[in-house]
Formats: C-alpha cells, sequence, structure tokens
C-alpha cells in the first residue's frame, strides 16, 4: 500500500484514498487508460494476458477485498476477487488455479473450511497455497483450518507489508 493511504505510525486507512485507487483498478481491469504517476504517461491494462501471478481473494467484506486488491495490484499482483463461498466455488471451475488463494473463514453461503476442502479435493487446485486471512484467533479454527490444508493463517487486522511477504513467500517469488 503506498504511503499516502496508509499511516504507517498509526496503523490508519485513508479509505478515500483507498476507494480512489480502486476506482481507478476497476478502470484498469475495463481496459480504461490509466495516468502512470512514475511516467507521466497514459498506460493501458494488458487484456488477455496470460499473468503468472495471480491471486484469488475471497472476501465478503468490500472494503478489505479492494484494500487487498489495491495492496497486491501495487506489488504487481494479477487480483481476482469472489464476494462469497458461491462465487469462489464457481471460480474454482472456470478460471485456471491462480499462483495463491487469500480466503476468509465466515463467508456468505459456503464457508472457507468447506471451500478449502473442495480445493485440495481438485486436481488442478490441490497445490495452490491457501493464505486464510479472518478475524477467528480462537487456536480451535487455527488447527481446524491447518487440518483443513491451509498453508498460512493470518488475523485480522493485518498489516500491508506482511500479507504481501506472506503471499510472495507461498508463491515463491
Amino acid at each position: 500500500m503506498c504511503r499516502g493511504c496508509f499511516d504507517w505510525e498509526k496503523g490508519i486507512v485513508d479509505y478515500e484514498l483507498v476507494d480512489a485507487a480502486c476506482r481507478a483498478g476497476r478502470q484498469r481491469r475495463a481496459g480504461v487508460a490509466a495516468w502512470n504517476t512514475t511516467t507521466g504517461r497514459r498506460r493501458m491494462n494488458a487484456v488477455g494476458s496470460a499473468p503468472s501471478r495471480t491471486v484469488l481473494v475471497v472476501e465478503d467484506d468490500a472494503m478489505i477485498s479492494h484494500l487487498i486488491d489495491h495492496i497486491l495490484r501495487r506489488r504487481g499482483f494479477t487480483v481476482q476477487v469472489a464476494a462469497d463461498g458461491r462465487q469462489a466455488d464457481q471460480l474454482f471451475d472456470t478460471m485456471p488455479p491462480p499462483a495463491a488463494v487469500i480466503l476468509d473463514v465466515m463467508l456468505p453461503f459456503v464457508d472457507g473450511f468447506a471451500l478449502v476442502e473442495r480445493l485440495r479435493s481438485m486436481p488442478a487446485w490441490a497445490t495452490v497455497p491457501v493464505l486464510m486471512l479472518t478475524s477467528k484467533s480462537q487456536e480451535s479454527y487455527v488447527v481446524r483450518a491447518f487440518g483443513a490444508g491451509v498453508n498460512d493463517y493470518v488475523i485480522k487486522p493485518f498489516r500491508p507489508e506482511e500479507l504481501v511477504a506472506r503471499v510472495r513467500r507461498l508463491i515463491g517469488s
């Protein structure tokens, strides 16, 4: 996350800046030219390219999913977001396996534990690293998650740089 969106000393997110970044991200995903602040030129998103660093984010809280989307896109990842368990379950059947999955526990329709079990039962997705990102800090949830096959467990509220470091470690980059 850029320094303008996050007060590193207080740990406070400027949600207006994040919202503006999310709007710009939606425009890029739609193929609309976006302003590149580094070069001062307009740039186009490469539509139809096969990204090697795709992360599937399954999160029902729109603000958190936009924040994760923003954090990961700024670090060069391609992000696909599912807003609930049912949508994630459908993506398992339709999209190629991503480099990693970030998954909440408490989701509408299908919970995170059931999604991990389904993901691990699919040959193409069985080896995809899964990071469970949730507010559930009880030991029983952590043990159940690792028992279901997750590779890492992060408790909300999370630190943005730590999340990126954990994702990078999971995908080996």
